[in-house]
């Protein structure tokens, strides 16, 4: 039973829930199944409830727990978290496409938020430059990654916007992913409970070539190129899967979901329906074990 209390102790990280029950929405749209179409509804409105106590406990720490939000996003990693709510304004507004009104009013909404919690977040690694290195990790991708899935599901009237979303979200991802990359090879992981977060490596070659997919409209030579990348993501994760196993449950766990969903997407954008339709499955399983994970350990996660 949700409490004002517990509102005063959700963590911000938990947002990602909204964001990848939103993905899966999103994948189960782009599946074009009809036997599932009925589920696109009742799954959206549940990532849309998520946001909306998600929201409303941002909104209730400030006004009685200033403090303890202050520190909480602090922290980098968890600062990086407050990109989920835009995210997955812009996978809804993506959901309402044929309620036009109502899709670009949610994605106007999502643009008016992200441009400045970039530019703040942006600012705050900024400040902090001497420890950016080393509090670098898989999470550095997702505010970036918001501006990349506002150009995926803009209105054409906005097409100028979108454009410049996604190339300032692309290049400052290609930057932190590179950075990433060179730091995960030179040995420097994040710690144990973060590791789900090394599947944002596939969100991001998944999210650009939707996005790219967008703006030009066909399959060429460079978005192979990019499902390519995302394949030998796959390929590596699957590989360091035995890093995930026994790890103690966590809200960064949620970095499961959305990377799969994303995939999942753009894998029915190409035009490869059977290997959606297993990425789907996989999706589908991993959203529902998260959430009975989440459910049965809301008590750890209210006390962390």
């Amino acid at each position: 039973m949700m409490t004002g209390n517990t509102l005063l102790r959700l963590p911000v990280t938990l947002i990602s829930a909204s964001m990848g029950v939103a993905g899966l929405a999103n994948g189960i749209q782009a599946s074009q199944v009809a036997i599932f179409e009925p589920l696109i509804i009742p799954i959206a409105s549940l990532a849309a409830f998520i946001l909306a106590v998600m929201v409303l406990s941002i909104v209730a720490r400030i006004a009685f727990n200033a403090k303890g939000l202050k520190d909480e996003i602090r922290v980098a990693t968890k600062r990086n978290f407050l990109a989920c709510i835009t995210i997955t304004i812009f996978l809804l507004s993506g959901l309402l496409s044929e309620y036009e009104e109502y899709s670009t009013a949610l994605w106007l909404a999502g643009t008016a938020i992200q441009l400045p919690l970039l530019i703040t977040i942006l600012t705050w690694w900024g400040i902090s430059k001497d420890k950016f290195f080393i509090e670098l990790n898989p999470t550095f991708l997702i505010p970036p990654l918001a501006n990349v899935v506002c150009s995926i599901f803009s209105p054409i009237e906005y097409i100028g916007i979108s454009h410049l979303m996604y190339f300032t979200g692309m290049l400052i991802g290609v930057v932190f992913y590179i950075a990433i990359l060179v730091k995960t090879l030179q040995g420097k992981t994040p710690p144990v409970p973060l590791y789900p977060t090394f599947f944002i490596g596939l969100a991001t070659p998944s999210m650009f070539l939707l996005g790219y997919l967008k703006i030009v409209g066909l399959n060429d030579g460079i978005a192979a190129g990019m499902y390519v990348w995302s394949l030998l993501v796959i390929v590596a994760l699957a590989i360091n899967m035995k890093k995930f196993e026994g790890m103690k449950f966590g809200v960064s766990t949620w970095a499961f979901t959305f990377p799969l969903a994303a995939f999942t997407t753009v894998t029915y954008r190409l035009g490869l329906f059977t290997v959606g339709h297993f990425f789907l499955s996989a999706t589908c399983l991993v959203v529902v074990y998260v959430a009975i994970k989440t459910a049965t350990n809301l008590k750890i996660i209210l006390n962390p």
